[in-house]
């Protein structure tokens, strides 16, 4: 590193003329700001041992507290000195109070303007998905529910029965008996952990979970404002405060972990470097799949890195030589954009919405909507339908009309949070002859008036309803109604404010009246009213109290009548609900 970086030493101190975006040549100072690594790599630059903080001073034992003052900053000035010293024979009292290793003159130590320290950046996928989530919370968990119950079973039940979701890994075996995952399933794993433990521990277990994931959650935000490093901090708040319960039940004797440690600092780096998820150690190990696994299966495993290397250079000149035809040749550009898209949409009826130019299901006649869609009063509710929207017209659908279906709509989400969100609502019945389930998408639908066109962007769960989707169609041309259509299920108006229990919102299958056969509500809306999908988790409760389920998983919202509106599907329906 010392070679590597000694051109900034004469640089950062004398400066370099550079030419900037604006075509002016300015004399700059190219410094060292920032160092992506994980914790070994950390306490290593930093010159310390692994139980010791690479940014800050507090001894050993103390990792653990939330400090009331936060503990001196290791100086980069002292601790160069101490290292070289150690390196001539003199342990000096910082030293050995600090708790660093003999690594001699660190590489850093001639940089200008540079603290190392502070250069060392924030580390979500180590230090959070895998380090404070997977291997501390959830095994504390695991090992509190199998105290309790005997089996960790019931977490992995919990996990197979849990609704589909485009965005969301199916844990078909559940998880406690994976023995790798990686920070993609910790994420997954993330999203419904606190609805799966929901019931199986304590309040303030289940209380400090979502304490933690509420960090994480607001960690991962790509854009900080003084409220969410606030909020930042009041979850790291909440999780020491509450912590100490895993000492109760015997789970753990102390909290002296370097990645429970490091989320002190996550607010002060972020205010100095900028959001942390544009530091993540994923994005250069993400390359590791590119230049390594795929390359390495490529090869006959015999003689494999002259077969990578000459893999890696081949794919080099395939997209060198595809670039150059881009540029010199505009046709081969369209054709080559046009071969990459996976479906042909038409221009959107709705706001985002966009379905298929031509739909791959042949006209679909009412008569197999009960037995294909589920859908057993289609008749009813599209009249139901034309009287709101239509009232002047005296619409009556035909039973002899067929429906132009479509399996899935998507839009690209655009708003206050999110920017090129992909969002896809899903309306297909299980395929024949095939083990998978049916997938209709639970979604959020704006709430307006009828006759009334919704607002583009809305926020908050008071302003949307929730419904799942058994059915994405257009009507025949003679109704003269372009725009498509979504049949839906309807729920309970969901709880104004979430549950305290579970931060989430709670709600449950809205059903008719007795005289009905206490059979589900159902609706007609047009698709420009879903907000975006959504996602459900059931109503677990206390396993002592509820009934094992035993229905078929492939198709869980059939087998529950509560649940819980996921809030943390993804960033964006984290901050969309938290409005």
């Amino acid at each position: 590193m010392r070679a590597i970086l000694e051109p900034l030493e004469k640089a950062g101190a004398d400066g370099i003329e550079m030419e900037c975006g604006d075509g002016f040549v300015r004399r700059c100072f190219p410094i060292l700001a920032a160092y992506i690594a994980d914790n070994p790599e950390q306490t290593m630059i930093a010159g310390c041992r692994r139980n010791r903080c690479y940014r800050c001073a507090v001894p050993r034992d103390s990792r653990g507290e939330y400090p009331i003052e936060p503990a001196l900053p290791r100086n980069p000035l002292h601790t160069a000195d101490a290292l070289e010293a150690q390196a001539y024979g003199y342990t000096t009292t910082l030293y050995s109070t600090e708790g660093l290793k003999p690594y001699g003159k660190p590489f850093w130590a001639d940089l200008p303007h540079t603290n190392i320290f502070t250069c060392l950046t924030p580390d979500i996928l180590h230090q959070l998905h895998k380090g404070v989530f997977k291997d501390h919370l959830m095994n504390w968990c695991v090992q509190l529910v199998t105290k309790t119950f005997g089996s960790a079973s019931t977490i992995d039940d919990r996990f197979k029965h849990m609704p589909w979701h485009s965005e969301l890994r199916h844990f078909l075996s559940g998880v406690t008996s994976l023995k790798q995952s990686t920070a993609n399933e910790h994420r997954q794993m993330q999203k419904v952990f606190i609805g799966v433990m929901e019931g199986l521990v304590p309040d303030r277990v289940l209380k400090t979970v979502i304490a933690v994931i509420d960090f994480i959650h607001y960690a991962r935000l790509p854009v900080h404002t003084d409220s969410t490093l606030q909020l930042l901090d009041d979850a790291l708040a909440r999780f020491h405060e509450l912590k100490d319960v895993f000492v109760e039940f015997e789970i753990r004797t102390d909290f002296n972990i370097n990645k429970i440690h490091s989320m002190v600092h996550y607010s002060e780096s972020i205010r100095q470097l900028g959001a942390a998820d544009g530091y993540n150690t994923e994005t250069p190990e993400r390359l590791h799949i590119e230049f390594a696994k795929r390359a390495y299966k490529a090869t006959n495993r015999r003689d494999f890195f002259e077969q990578m290397t000459v893999y890696l250079e081949r794919r080099e000149r395939v997209a060198k030589f595809d670039a150059y035809l881009c540029w010199a040749n505009p046709e081969y550009a369209e054709r080559s954009h046009r071969d990459t898209q996976q479906n042909t949409y038409e221009d959107p009826a709705a706001p985002g919405w966009r379905i298929a130019r031509v739909s791959p299901i042949p006209p679909v006649p009412l008569s197999i909507l009960p037995q294909v869609y589920g859908i057993r009063d289609f008749e009813y509710y599209i009249d139901e339908f034309f009287d709101n929207y239509f009232p002047n017209r005296g619409f009556t659908i035909s039973p002899d009309d067929r429906l132009t279906v479509f399996p899935k709509a998507t839009q690209i989400i655009n708003d206050a949070f999110v920017t090129g969100l992909i969002d896809r609502v899903h309306a297909s019945p299980r395929p024949s002859q095939s083990t998978s389930g049916p997938k209709f998408d639970t979604v959020l639908i704006r709430k307006v008036i009828p006759g009334e066109f919704p607002e583009q962007y809305t926020y908050g769960m008071p302003n949307h309803r929730v419904g799942r989707v058994r059915l994405i169609f257009k009507l025949p041309s003679h109704y003269n109604i372009p725009d498509p259509l979504v049949y839906i299920q309807r729920f309970d108006t969901p709880s104004r404010n979430p549950l305290v229990s579970v931060n989430m919102h709670g709600i449950q299958w809205m059903r008719h009246i007795p005289q009905w056969g206490r059979r589900r509500v159902e609706e007609v809306v047009p698709l420009a009213f879903i907000r975006r999908t959504c996602h459900l988790i059931p109503q677990f409760g206390v396993p002592s109290i509820t009934s094992s389920v035993d229905g078929d998983p492939s198709d869980p919202l059939t087998l529950f009548e509560k649940f819980y509106v996921n809030s943390y599907l993804d960033l964006h329906t984290f901050q969309l609900l938290s409005v």
